[in-house]
Parts: C-alpha cells; structure tokens; sequence
C-alpha cells in the first residue's frame, strides 16, 4: 500500500490524529522528553560498561585496539568515581602483547581494591591475552559459543638475514662483547640468546598458568592440563573451571548489580575514550565515504583492500616493540 494508504489504515487499527488523516503518534525526541522522570532514579549508583575491543597493545590506542594506558585510564576513572558500585568488563579480543595485559589486569584488580564490583562479560573472542585480563574479576560470564582460554605465550623477535640473502647483502663485523651485534634484526639469531629468550617465554607461561590457578581456585597442574594454548568455546570453559557462568551481556549486568547489592535500583553509563576533535573528523570522513561510495563491508571479502589491512596488523603487531623481543599472549583464534 501506498504511504497515505498504511497511514490511514493505522488510524483504523490504532487512534486517528486530531486532523483525521493519519495516526496518533509521539515523536522520538517529544518520547524521550516525557519518560525522562521515569528514568530518573535519584541516587541511584551507577555500573559502569568499559568494553575492551580487538588486539592488546602497549600504549594509547583509539577505538578498535586495547591501549594499556588508554584502556587503563578508563578503569582509573571508574575507580574513582564514588558513584560506581559496579564495573562491567566487555572483551573481545584475541589478545596480543603479554605485558600489557598484566598491566590491564594489574588495572582492574586496583578498581576492585577500590571497592567496586569487576563482572567481565565475554564477546566472540575473550582468549590469551583477553582471557588473561578477566583473572582479576568477581565473575567471569560468557556466551555458550564464545572462544575463549587459549592460556599460552608465544615469544617473537623478527630477524631478515635470510630475506636480505636472497637479494645478496650480507652482514659482517668485529665485536667486542659477547653480546656486540646479538640483536640486529641483519643478522641470524645467535642460539645463546634465543634460549635466553626461551626461558623468558617458559617464566611468562608459567606465571600466566599460576594466576589462572589461583584466581580460578585449581592447581597449577589442573590448570597446565588445559591450558598450553587450547581454546575452548564457552560451554566448555564453564564445565572446566575456567569462567563461572553462561550467558548475554545483559545476564552480566544483572550479576553485577546483584553481586553489588542494588537490586533493580541502578544507571548504566558507558565509559568511552575521549577522541580528538582530529579522530573525529576522519571517522565522519569514512563514514561518509563508505555510505557515499555504498561500499559493503559485511564481511572482509568484500572490502577490497582486506588482505592488505591484514597484513599491516600483522606486521604492525610483530614490530609493536620496535624491532626487539616481543612476549605475546594471543589466540591464533582471531575475532
């Protein structure tokens, strides 16, 4: 039917307008205006959402990568607020720089101490890494399909003598120390300092294994049995051990609010990054491009330059140290 047509056939199913051609209705705006003191719960606290999207990096990162210290800024706010009973954790990541994942832990324990409830609410993918972050919370939730656990580190220091080779440039010199030259990315790894290395990458485990143990309550040995890199989708990390409970985003909040105390008197308020007035520009910029050109990017197929994106996270992953030894905690899973 036509548009006059659908709207004459509402006033018949519903309530005519005063003028007789159309339906009663209220605007969105003039809607939200008059269920506005409905919403209005006074002193009520207040569970804050900080979601925590894609890789684990060190540093200040904008939306779609996990900062350590952008990331950890948006904890410290919560932390601070006296309004906050209650923070919700949104991951979904694969997981990526070890250390800045402990930091990030190290981060929500401390909203903990300050006397705030920590919930974490799993996405498609909370492993390695993401799953290394929610060992300081109350509890863990999940969806039954959620890739998660993937407890395990990998170690990475790139070197391109054997690509330099291939084009004929080779590398040469006279050091002085046992170590002179050791780390030029030039030259071939030297065995001594890869089992330096090595063993880094054993203690990192190890340490990634005692925290799972102590914070799920289990053995280091239960814990190794499923760890060493397996992943596991959320149903079955439930009946392992390794989170508390199944279910929604919203099944999380509720959690929180009952682990808090507040029954159903609370607010939610998301907690975002600040951008700049420049990030904000260039995001409306692609939007408009994107909606302009009618590009579709449903899936990573159908974006052109996808594999090229790809790539450059990669290797913009492997060279997040510039060049030196990288400890990663990061589900080979992806997102």
């Amino acid at each position: 039917m036509t548009a006059p047509e659908a709207r004459q056939e509402l006033a018949r199913l519903g309530t005519p307008d005063q003028a007789g051609d159309s339906y009663r209705a209220v605007g969105m705006h003039d809607y939200l205006d008059l269920t506005k003191p409905l919403r209005n719960l006074g002193d009520a606290k207040r569970i804050a959402i900080v979601v925590a999207e894609g890789e684990i990096v060190s540093g200040r990162h904008p939306v779609g990568r996990i900062g350590s210290l952008s990331t950890a800024e948006q904890l410290r706010r919560t932390a601070r607020d006296e309004t906050v009973a209650a923070v919700v954790l949104r991951i979904n990541s694969p997981g990526g720089d070890a250390y800045a994942s402990e930091n990030l832990r190290q981060e929500l324990q401390q909203v903990r101490d300050a006397g705030k409830i920590v919930v974490i609410s799993m996405g498609n993918v909370a492993a390695s890494g993401g799953y290394w972050m929610s060992m300081a919370a109350d509890e863990v939730w999940a969806s039954p399909a959620t890739i998660t656990g993937s407890i395990g580190v990998f170690g990475m220091l790139p070197t391109f003598a054997g690509t330099l080779d291939k084009i004929g440039v080779h590398t040469d010199g006279f050091g002085t120390t046992e170590m002179a030259g050791k780390l030029r990315l030039d030259m071939p790894l030297d065995p001594g300092v890869a089992r330096v290395f090595q063993s880094s990458t054993e203690r990192i485990y190890r340490q990634f294994v005692t925290l799972v143990s102590e914070s799920r309550g289990k053995s280091f040995e239960d814990v190794d049995e499923i760890a060493q890199g397996r992943v596991w989708t959320g149903q079955q990390a439930a009946e392992r051990g390794l989170i508390d409970k199944t279910g929604t985003f919203q099944d999380a909040i509720e959690a929180s609010a009952r682990i808090a105390g507040l029954g159903d008197k609370y607010q939610i308020e998301w907690i975002e990054p600040k951008q700049s007035a420049l990030d904000e520009f260039f995001t409306g910029f692609v939007v408009g491009a994107i909606s302009h050109l009618n590009l579709s990017i449903t899936t990573p197929d159908s974006f052109p330059v996808s594999w090229l994106q790809a790539m450059l996270n990669d290797l913009q992953f492997i060279a997040a140290r510039q060049g030196t030894f990288t400890v990663a905690a990061h589900c080979l899973c992806g997102m």
